[in-house]
């Protein structure tokens, strides 16, 4: 009786594990937990951040304004609309889509996952930036594939600048 009851249980367990892990349903944990009461930190505020990015018949740079934010040990950070944005991203921003998922290591380094902000072309992965040590820019590398397409892991430089330091919550998603 206990040995099945046992068996039950893990079953339940391994379902609710997998339905947790689903890009669908983490994605919609992701944006509630960014609403929540920010306690501060030293990096949230807006940036001017520039990644390069080699694809074909497209720029090599491209410009975006983001917004961080720290909660509850988690730095998230979404795009907000802004003249700055490249053009893709302008069409788009207006649904502050989350942009990083983050968190300050050995107090030097932010270090994540990034997503497109445009959740139809399936681009993320990681990143890694040195925060310098003014807190106002931050210099590293992304690196990240699509799942839309049998594509190449790329890799590219990233560099945020602090635009102002005090996040505002009206912003927020």
């Amino acid at each position: 009786m206990v040995t099945a009851f046992l068996w039950f249980l893990s079953m339940i367990a391994s379902t609710a594990v997998s339905i947790i892990f689903t890009e669908p349903i983490r994605y919609f944990f992701t944006r509630l937990l960014s609403r929540c009461t920010s306690f501060g930190g030293s990096i949230s505020g807006v940036y001017d951040a520039e990644f390069m990015c080699k694809i074909e018949n497209a720029p090599d740079t491209y410009k975006e304004v983001i917004q961080l934010s720290h909660r509850w040990g988690f730095v998230f950070g979404i795009n907000i609309p802004d003249q700055n944005n490249y053009h893709a991203l302008a069409k788009i921003a207006h649904r502050k889509p989350i942009r990083v998922i983050g968190r300050i290591k050995h107090n030097r380094f932010f270090t994540g996952y990034w997503y497109h902000p445009d959740r139809d072309h399936q681009f993320h992965g990681s990143f890694q930036l040195l925060i310098d040590t003014s807190l106002q820019f931050m210099d590293g590398m992304w690196l990240g594939f699509s799942n839309s397409k049998n594509s190449e892991v790329t890799v590219g430089k990233w560099v945020w600048s602090k635009r102002c330091n005090s996040p505002y919550s009206s912003v927020l998603p």
